[in-house]
């Protein structure tokens, strides 16, 4: 019998593959968690053999989650449940120590058999992917990162959540803070419709709310309390090569609406 336990943001989605596994006589589903936070206590309290888990959570992404399991005993074997295909997050999670990465939608059958034969041997096997013809596709991930080691492939562009994601852990913006995933997202969305940046009050503190559940006022103040941190505790030389033209570092701090417009046009621009 093998204990899995289940992170999803979308926990309806989560209870559905939850229910399928629960079907199978060798599975118990021990229970379910919808951010990092709640994912690593879930770990803890439950001890579960499997961890099926998204990359892209609140409080704390896959990545981080990853992390902190690395430290733990005894340690859950990892499977990705991921919507998202780079090749560079499916890299930077094999090499923190996930087993396999399953890209939705993916075959349920397909996902049990992976939970039962890593659960029996310990190894890992690779990226599936649902095809367009309902086929799986497998690829070995581990040989490719031997061959990016040894520099045998080209560098791979990033994509843009890692992009955000690696820009603010660069600023100091502490992740455990609301305002970090409040910010990345209020950034992601203005890369992708420009407009949003004339609209921050209107518009795009209302998208972000809705998506995580709360209000406006709310999202515009822990946005705000993400900025003073990393003003006060962050990388200094970083705001300064961002803002330092701009504004003066020494008597005042970017508005909201200048630090998302000004961030999102420097990666924009470098993108």
């Amino acid at each position: 019998m093998f204990k899995v336990a289940i992170t999803d943001d979308n926990r309806q989605y989560a209870e559905m593959v939850g229910a399928y596994l629960q079907s199978k006589e060798d599975i118990e589903v021990v229970g379910y968690a919808e951010d990092g936070f709640s994912c690593i206590d879930l770990v803890r309290s439950e001890k579960p053999d499997i961890l099926l888990l998204d990359m892209m959570m609140k409080h704390m992404d896959g990545i981080a989650v990853l992390d902190r399991i690395q430290r733990m005993s005894p340690r859950p074997k990892v499977i990705i449940l991921s919507g998202m295909t780079s090749d560079y997050m499916v890299e930077r999670a094999m090499l923190k120590g996930a087993m396999d990465y399953l890209v939705k939608p993916f075959d349920l059958e397909c996902l049990y058999e992976r939970i039962v034969d890593i659960g029996r041997s310990g190894y890992g096997y690779g990226i599936y992917q649902q095809a367009n013809d309902d086929t799986i596709m497998a690829a070995e991930p581990r040989a490719a990162y031997q061959s990016v080691k040894m520099g045998r492939q080209e560098p791979r562009r990033k994509p843009l959540e890692v992009v955000v994601t690696e820009l603010m852990h660069e600023m100091g913006i502490p992740a455990h803070v609301k305002g970090y995933q409040y910010l990345r997202d209020a950034i992601l969305r203005v890369l992708a419709d420009e407009n949003l940046t004339g609209n921050i009050t209107k518009e795009l503190y209302p998208k972000v709310a809705a998506k995580y559940d709360t209000s406006p006022d709310r999202v515009e103040r822990a946005i705000r309390h993400a900025i003073e941190l990393a003003w006060v505790r962050g990388n200094v030389d970083l705001m300064t090569e961002y803002f330092g033209y701009t504004i003066n570092l020494q008597k005042g701090k970017p508005t909201n609406a200048e630090f998302i417009a000004m961030v999102s046009d420097r990666i924009r621009l470098n993108y």
